[in-house]
């Protein structure tokens, strides 16, 4: 599921939070900032693994 949203959200990723792609943490912090100007794909898998973190 992790590596799925990893592919899902690079492109994201590399437009919305090119100074924070120095550590997954910190990009993982910068998309859940930007959540609302992700792509559907990116979002969908981005909550499926925030839910799983969750649990």
């Amino acid at each position: 599921m992790r590596h799925l949203a990893i592919d899902r959200c690079t492109g994201d990723a590399m437009r919305l939070c090119p100074t924070s792609l120095f550590s997954q943490r910190t990009v993982i912090s910068c998309l859940a900032g930007q959540r609302s100007s992700l792509t559907p794909s990116c979002r969908k898998s981005y909550d499926a693994v925030a839910r799983a973190l969750r649990r």
